[in-house]
This record gives C-alpha cells, sequence and structure tokens, in this order.
C-alpha cells in the first residue's frame, strides 16, 4: 500500500463560498496537497526495489486495471527524489504518517468490500486479520519513532483513517443505529483501538453472535490481549482524516439470516445509498455533500476527546475538463464546512491537504477519463497529469492557488452557485 506523502504548502488553491459571516483559518493552520507512492513514482524495478503487492496484480492481471496500464511509470516522480528531499528540508516537514487508510488495504483480501491488490478472497476473516496485523504494526512504528527518533527530528508521527460520512437515513431509530454501525464499522474499526482502546464493543459483539451462529468456536474478528491494547492505545500525535463524501444509511433486514460465505458487509448489516439531490462527480461514489465532512469533524471531537486532526485528503474527481468549476464548488463548500467545524463547534483542526496534487494511476481505474460513469474513477489534480503518453494542462482550479493564502477568509465563489450550495450545507 501507498503510503500517502504530504507535502505541507503555505498556500491552498481554492476559494470557498460567500459567508455570511466572514471567518479566517488561523495563522498556524497547515495547508498542501496530498500524492501517494504507487500513484505518482513510477520507477517499479528500478535501484534494488522490490516488487509490491500492486506491481503483481497490474503485471499479471492487466484485465483488472480499466484501461490495462499500469504505475510502471506514473507521474516518474521517483527520478524527481532530488527536488523532493530538497523541497522536504525548505519545509521542514515534521508530519509524518505509518498507513494511509489501511480500511482499503483490507479490500484486497475480501471480495465484498473490493477487489483490489492483492486480490485474495478471505471474505470475513482475510480483511479482519489484515486489519489486525496493520493495527500492530502501526503501533510498532509509533514507539520506534518515539524512542528512538522524536527526540531528535521533534517530528508528529499518526495514522490516517479515511471515511464518508454515514448519515441516518430516516430519524428512526433503526436508521441511527445503522449510521452507528456504518461509522464504527469502518472508521472506529481502526480508531477505537488508537484512541481508546480494542475495537468497538458493537463490533466486537455483532462478528461474535455472527460467528457462533455460523457454527465457529471462535470469533471471527480477532482478540488483541491486554499487551496489544495497551500498546496500541495512545500511538498517536494527531489524527489524520480523508474524507471526500456521504451516504445515507439503514439497517439491511437481510443481515439477521446466516451469511455463507462470511463479510464485513453482512457483519455490518447496512444498507448505503445517496440522495437523488446530491451533485455527483465522475467518481460513481463521489457526490457534493460539504455537511458531511463538519458532522464527521464532529463525531470524531465527540468519539476521540477532539485530537489535533490534520485532513489528509479531500477532493473531487472530474472529467479532465480545464474549467473545473465543480471543482471549485466542491472545496470552497468543503472549506466552509470545516472553518465552521473549527470556529462554531471548537474542532481542532489543524490542517487541510487537497487530493490530489497532480492526475495520477487510480487503482483499479488506470488513468481512465472517459469511461461510463459508474466505472469511472475520474481526475482528482488540478496540476496536468504527467503519466505515459497523456498530457492536460493546468486547470481553472490550479489558476486560484495563490488567492486563498495561508490564512484568513476564504474567497467567494465566481459563480451564483456558491449560495445553493452553502444553502445544502446547512441541513
Amino acid at each position: 500500500m501507498a503510503a500517502t506523502f504530504l507535502v505541507l504548502l503555505v498556500s491552498v488553491f481554492l476559494g470557498c463560498a460567500a459567508q455570511d459571516e466572514v471567518l479566517s483559518f488561523p495563522d498556524d493552520f497547515l495547508f498542501g496537497a496530498a500524492s501517494a507512492a504507487y500513484q505518482v513514482e513510477g520507477a517499479w524495478d528500478q535501484d534494488g526495489k522490490g516488487e509490491n503487492i500492486w506491481d503483481r496484480l497490474v503485471h499479471t492481471h492487466p484485465e483488472m486495471i480499466a484501461d490495462g496500464q499500469s504505475g510502471d511509470v506514473a507521474t516518474d516522480a521517483y527520478h524527481k527524489y532530488t527536488e523532493d528531499i530538497k523541497a522536504l528540508l525548505e519545509l521542514g516537514v515534521k508530519w509524518w504518517i505509518t498507513f494511509n487508510e489501511p480500511y482499503e488495504t483490507t479490500t484486497g483480501y475480501s471480495a465484498s468490500t473490493g477487489v483490489d491488490a492483492p486480490a485474495i478472497d478471505l471474505s470475513g476473516i482475510g480483511d479482519y486479520l489484515a486489519a489486525h496485523t496493520i493495527l500492530k504494526a502501526h503501533a510498532t512504528a509509533y514507539h520506534v519513532y518515539d524512542t528512538e527518533f522524536r527526540a531528535q527530528q521533534n517530528g508528529k508521527i499518526g495514522i490516517t483513517l479515511n471515511n464518508d460520512w454515514q448519515e441516518p437515513k430516516t430519524d428512526s431509530d433503526d436508521d441511527k443505529l445503522a449510521a452507528e454501525l456504518a461509522m464504527q464499522f469502518h472508521l472506529g474499526w481502526f480508531a477505537h483501538p488508537i484512541y481508546i482502546g480494542d475495537y468497538p464493543e458493537i463490533m466486537k459483539e455483532r462478528i461474535a453472535n455472527n460467528s457462533k451462529a455460523e457454527g465457529r468456536n471462535s470469533s471471527r474478528l480477532p482478540e488483541f490481549g491486554d499487551y496489544w491494547i495497551n500498546y496500541i492505545k495512545g500511538t498517536y500525535d494527531f489524527y489524520g482524516m480523508n474524507h471526500y463524501s456521504t451516504n445515507l444509511v439503514s439497517l439491511d433486514p437481510s443481515a439477521s439470516n446466516v451469511a455463507n460465505p462470511p463479510s464485513l458487509w453482512h457483519d455490518q448489516g447496512v444498507n448505503k445509498e445517496f440522495d437523488s439531490s446530491w451533485t455527483g462527480s465522475a467518481a460513481s461514489w463521489l457526490k457534493i455533500v460539504p455537511w458531511g465532512i463538519r458532522k464527521q469533524l464532529n463525531w470524531i471531537k465527540d468519539q476521540y476527546g477532539n485530537p489535533p486532526l490534520l485532513i489528509t485528503e479531500n477532493g473531487y474527481a472530474d472529467y479532465g475538463d480545464l474549467s473545473d468549476t465543480n471543482r471549485i464548488i466542491y472545496y470552497a463548500s468543503y472549506l466552509d464546512q470545516v472553518l465552521s467545524a473549527i470556529h462554531t463547534d471548537n474542532c481542532n483542526v489543524i490542517g487541510y491537504t487537497a487530493w490530489s496534487l497532480t492526475d495520477n494511476f487510480e487503482w483499479l481505474q488506470g488513468y481512465t477519463a472517459a469511461c461510463h460513469r459508474d466505472e469511472e474513477q475520474g481526475y482528482f489534480g488540478p496540476v496536468p497529469a504527467l503519466h505515459v503518453t497523456e498530457r492536460r494542462g493546468a486547470s481553472t482550479a490550479c489558476d486560484r492557488d495563490e488567492e486563498q493564502g495561508s490564512s484568513g477568509p476564504v474567497p467567494a465563489l465566481p459563480v451564483n452557485e456558491s449560495r445553493e450550495t452553502r444553502n445544502n450545507a446547512k441541513r
């Protein structure tokens, strides 16, 4: 899995919606843009680099990639490493993450949640084992840094967890339970052991009950034991949050049946959908729902004691148009909600990094930009793609890079849609 590489720049390239009350980002607020190793580096077999699970997948099963391409070259960031090192030294980067989106890593071991590398179908078992190992590895890396490097480098270390906000479809108790299940089975699965200790009780209970109904002698969810619970708990200096969109959630009536084979989706027992009024994107899973990021920030604050929180990914997928007004609307309305979370809700948000710095290899979707919408990942970068044979110019969003600045209020949108977007954000 490629860990997100964060360059904490001093400016963000987009503006925010017009505001009734002018709110400003703190002077020490961190702004930047993100990329990820495999998605940009290339040089897959150079200088003694070993094969990783994505190298194996794209070379042995190119048919699984939408355009049959790979990250062998990508944006060729590997050969620009000297420039990156120079930039790191000049910027004084002190923020590091151990894993980026570990939930997505687990989908490579479960056909029920996705088919990522290494594409091994051990649904309802392999995904839980993978997460268990990742949490132990994260804690070990944190403690090694804490004991061997922190005094000299004075850096910060954490983990980045991705999650879309899970909104109850209705005000019913069942749908509220469904939303809580969805949050705990996705975000709490990794955050609870780190910020509170051990897996969420609701997760342990449901998987244990389902395992028993399947005739198993023990739960499919591994147990940590006291040593690992204590070793993992508290291994953070900040909370890394990736967020893009929102789902409407309801209980799945079929979840009461015994699943064969088992799966995380069945253990979770919820259905997810979108409101038809939400504005879409080039990615079928990404709708523009600004109020979701504010609700998620508040949920994390309430659940985990309001830790310092760095938004490590947030972005919009388009079809490659250089006049990317919808991307500007997306960033503007989401940053508007982040400001409200900081000033009105007292959420301890310390920084924001947009996804992504450039177009890149988007996993199973490759570099596609003209596929059927339901299969399309889309372009996330406002900066031109340099991969393989395709190049596109910088977008309108990129042209606005200096308008925001390092702090202060956010500029108004250049279109009339800003007011409608903001009103929808107040839901």
